[in-house]
């Protein structure tokens, strides 16, 4: 009879740094799963977001200017079943292995915030096929623009 627990080890590394106005986050996760015929998992996942920020105009706009990368290890992902509802495992292709770029501006006047965000800057590289999910890719390299206005009563 085999052993049939399954242990995930994780270590998760965060570090903020910043220097003035320019801020860093960074995110390193290493982790391994003892039983990968059920469960698999990116040995490494990255994550930085760097931006810098300011006030002008007496504190009044506040302004931010940055970008998020993400780069996960190449693995055997599950794939979604839309009739199911329900993710399964496939051992097909991996996913991964890739970085992902967004850049973005926000700012804020008063109650108002805006935003302007170029998501998957780096799509369209060769040899680069970006998956969430196997079968299932990311948005494609867009523009997105929006606002959010805080109302008191």
């Amino acid at each position: 009879k085999s052993d049939n627990t399954i242990l995930v080890s994780s270590f998760l590394l965060e570090k903020a740094f910043k220097w003035g106005g320019f801020n860093h986050i960074h995110k390193l996760v290493i982790q391994k799963v003892n039983h990968e015929e059920f469960i698999q998992l990116p040995l490494l996942a990255y994550s930085n977001t760097s931006y810098y920020e300011n006030a002008f105009f007496k504190s009044v706009l506040k302004f931010q200017i940055g970008f998020d990368f993400y780069y996960n290890t190449s693995y055997y992902g599950d794939t979604w079943m839309p009739a199911t509802g329900m993710f399964y495992r496939q051992d097909i292709d991996k996913i991964g292995n890739y970085p992902y770029l967004d850049g973005f501006v926000n700012w804020k006047i008063k109650r108002t915030r805006f935003f302007l965000k170029y998501v998957n800057v780096l799509d369209g590289l060769p040899n680069y096929n970006y998956f969430t999910t196997y079968g299932f890719p990311m948005n494609p390299r867009s523009l997105k623009f929006g606002l959010s206005w805080t109302f008191y009563n």
